[in-house]
């Protein structure tokens, strides 16, 4: 499996490098800023530095590949802080609504106890961002500077998001060369440099729901109490952070067991016991992330699509554009204005998400028509994420898509890894889509 992803992997760079190409020329025509411009050669670089580091990093042993990761993201990251510090004048980053809060949580609930700190925290916000503000509050109050730690928390949580997903890349069926071919590709890939200098959430969140997944599939797979039970105590956790998490994941792996149950007596008491558990557990997560779901549920979504795309009347196009953006996307911004700061950061992130996304929508079909059910689990919790976020208008902001990435990648990979594979017709398709998408997005009225 190593040598059939790396033997393609030379072919697929240049694809990519190629194809962000024309999207940069063809942004330019129908735009007045031209991407020979600092920011258009950054992003090429920063492309350039990916595939590069990538290629690199297959060739080190797994040992050695860690400490190249823990190294190129220390480097890209603090470039990437310098640049907050430097020229935005802001060390949280661009426009940092939400890492200003939670700076400004960890520090106030820093400077009380744990009970105080979580009253003064539901004071004002609900339990879905209860687990980060308290993790802050940990990382804030370790010697030194609290932002600097807070970016190197953030990369030893990517590290070890990497580790586990090697993890599960064995479990599922991937060879251990296959599996650090994966873990590589993922440890660097680009979104991860844009969100370990941040000070969000989705660093750890990731690492939380990546962990339980492993344990999850420790215990349903191999058949470990222990894992088990830690994977609930995990899973519970995610609802902390974002509070569907909880169902998403129990969900998925209810339905890998009911699934893949072999034999009558098997199947028999798998379900019974999936009939027997399910209404308990959640009534479990319900109990402690319940008002918020219903919160959620009982929201004006129409007043929150018309808001987070900003327009009054948000018709089907727009829907197919969401739906499209959730499955394929986020589109990256190739609109070279010196203004729109935020999105020209996240362009390269999106670029490779929206590569990797392609792979994922070919590698799904695959999946069902065989039957894999190894995959069923990281499928539901990835399809299920992005079905919410679509639903929510919220698919067009990579951010989103965070916790749920290393199960993309797993997906995406298989597909490379097969000794047969061809650029068929749903490859070429998805391209289409994307290529498509990202027109579409980039020279909107």
């Amino acid at each position: 499996m190593s040598y059939v992803l790396t033997g393609r992997y030379s072919k697929v760079s240049l694809l990519v490098l190629a194809g962000f190409l024309i999207l940069q020329c063809l942004s330019s025509i129908f735009n007045e800023q031209n991407f020979l411009s600092p920011y258009g050669l950054v992003h090429v670089v920063w492309l350039l530095g990916y595939c590069f580091a990538a290629g690199f990093g297959f060739k080190l042993s797994l040992n050695a590949s860690i400490v190249f990761i823990i190294l190129y993201q220390v480097i890209s990251v603090f470039l990437l802080y310098s640049y907050y510090v430097f020229v935005i004048e802001d060390p949280l980053g661009i426009n940092p609504v939400d890492a200003v809060f939670y700076h400004v949580m960890a520090i106030n609930s820093s400077e009380v106890g744990f009970y105080d700190s979580i009253r003064l925290l539901l004071a004002t916000h609900d339990v879905g961002d209860l687990g980060f503000t308290q993790v802050a509050r940990l990382v804030y109050m370790l010697p030194g500077e609290p932002i600097i730690n807070m970016k190197l928390f953030n990369i030893a949580c990517h590290v070890l998001s990497s580790i586990y997903l090697f993890k599960v890349a064995k479990i599922i069926g991937f060879s251990k060369a296959g599996a650090k071919v994966v873990f590589v590709l993922f440890a660097l890939n680009p979104a991860s440099v844009y969100f370990n200098a941040s000070g969000l959430k989705e660093p750890f969140f990731q690492l939380l729901v990546i962990s339980s997944v492993y344990q999850s599939y420790r215990g349903v797979i191999r058949k470990k109490v222990a894992s088990s039970i830690l994977a609930l105590v995990l899973i519970t956790a995610t609802g902390f952070f974002r509070t569907t998490f909880p169902l998403l994941i129990l969900l998925a792996f209810l339905v890998y067991l009911y699934i893949s149950a072999q034999g009558a007596r098997s199947r028999m008491v798998y379900r019974s016991f999936i009939i027997v558990c399910l209404p308990l557990l959640v009534y479990l997560v319900f109990g402690f992330v319940g008002d918020s779901l219903i919160y959620n549920l009982n929201r004006d979504y129409s007043a929150v699509h018309s808001y987070r795309l900003g327009k009054e009347n948000v018709g089907f196009i727009d829907y197919v554009a969401l739906f499209l953006s959730g499955f394929l996307g986020p589109p990256p911004s190739l609109s070279y204005d010196v203004s729109d700061e935020s999105s020209l950061i996240k362009t390269v992130p999106h670029f490779i998400k929206m590569i990797f996304s392609v792979f994922f929508c070919v590698s799904l079909g695959s999946i069902i028509r065989e039957r894999d059910f190894r995959y069923y689990p990281l499928i539901v919790i990835t399809v299920s994420n992005i079905l919410i976020f679509v639903i929510s208008a919220a698919s067009f902001d990579i951010r989103y898509f965070i916790p749920t990435m290393p199960m993309l990648y797993l997906i995406a990979l298989r597909s490379l890894s097969w000794r047969d594979y061809r650029f068929g017709w749903s490859f070429i398709m998805m391209c289409f889509l994307s290529f498509a998408l990202t027109a579409a997005y980039n020279i909107r009225g």
